[in-house]
C-alpha cells in the first residue's frame, strides 16, 4: 500500500476519488497516502436546494454547514488529548488538516476489507444478511469502548458504522467495527458534552434509536446487543 507522507503540497481530488457522501460532508479517497481518506465539506451548491429547516438555516448562514465538522473534529481532539493518539478508540483517527484543490480537508483514518478496498458498512452489509456471530462481536466491543471512554457521537446509524481493519505500519490491523462519520455532540442543545454521566446516556439513547435498523435486540443490563 502506499503510505507516502502526505506533505504540504496541494492534494488534487477529482469526482473518480470521491466514495462516499452524506448530508454535509463528502469523502475522497487519499491519492497520495493509503492511510487516510480525506472529508470535504460537501459544495453549497449540492446542498442549498434541501427544503427543511436545517437546509433552509444553512442557506441564511453558511458557517451552520461547518458545525458537524467542528463538533466532529473537537471530540476527537478531546479523546486524544484525554487518553493519548494510540488510544484503542472505536472512532476513525484523525490526522489533521489538509489543502486540496478544493480547500481545506481533513484526515480520518480509512477502515479496509482484507481485499484491499474499503470496508464495509454495516448498512451495505445488512441489505444482504444478517451480521454474522464475528460480526455482531465486533460491534458490541465498539459499543463497550463508547461507554468506556465516554464517547459523544450525535449520529451513530448503521452507515456510520464499518467492518475492517486500520493500516498499522503497511500491514492491516485487527478487524474491528469503527464509527467513521458522526462523533461529537451535534445536537442543538449540547447535553451530551455536559459530563461522562451525559455522554453514557447519549450512547443509551443513540444504541435504542439504532437498534430496530440492525435487526437485533438489546440487553441494557449489558448495555448490548444481541441476535433475535
Amino acid at each position: 500500500m502506499n503510505t507516502q507522507p502526505s506533505g504540504e503540497a496541494v492534494i488534487e481530488l477529482n469526482t473518480s476519488g470521491r466514495v462516499a457522501h452524506g448530508m454535509h460532508q463528502q469523502v475522497y479517497l487519499h491519492p497520495n497516502d493509503d492511510r487516510w481518506v480525506i472529508k470535504m465539506c460537501r459544495p453549497w451548491q449540492e446542498t442549498s436546494e434541501r427544503r427543511d429547516i436545517n437546509g433552509r438555516l444553512e442557506t441564511l448562514f453558511p458557517s451552520l454547514r461547518m458545525r458537524h465538522f467542528r463538533k466532529e473534529v473537537a471530540e476527537i481532539k478531546r479523546l486524544q488529548r484525554r487518553f493519548g493518539t494510540d488510544a484503542n478508540l472505536p472512532v476513525s483517527r484523525y490526522g489533521g488538516t489538509c489543502s486540496t484543490s478544493q480547500g481545506e480537508g481533513h484526515l480520518w483514518g480509512a477502515i479496509y476489507a482484507e481485499n484491499g478496498e474499503l470496508g464495509q458498512t454495516m448498512r451495505q452489509i445488512l441489505a444482504n444478511r444478517t451480521l454474522m456471530h464475528s460480526e455482531l462481536a465486533l460491534f458490541n466491543d465498539a459499543i463497550d469502548r463508547f461507554y468506556k471512554f465516554g464517547i459523544r457521537a450525535g449520529d451513530m446509524t448503521t452507515a456510520n458504522f464499518v467492518f475492517g481493519h486500520r493500516l498499522q505500519e503497511n500491514k492491516l490491523g485487527p478487524m474491528e467495527c469503527v464509527l467513521v462519520d458522526g462523533l461529537g455532540d451535534i445536537h442543538a442543545i449540547p447535553a451530551r458534552s455536559m459530563g461522562d454521566w451525559a455522554a453514557r446516556l447519549g450512547t443509551d439513547d443513540a444504541c435504542k434509536k439504532l437498534m430496530p435498523s440492525t435487526g437485533l435486540t438489546g440487553r441494557p443490563k449489558f448495555r448490548q446487543f444481541a441476535a433475535q
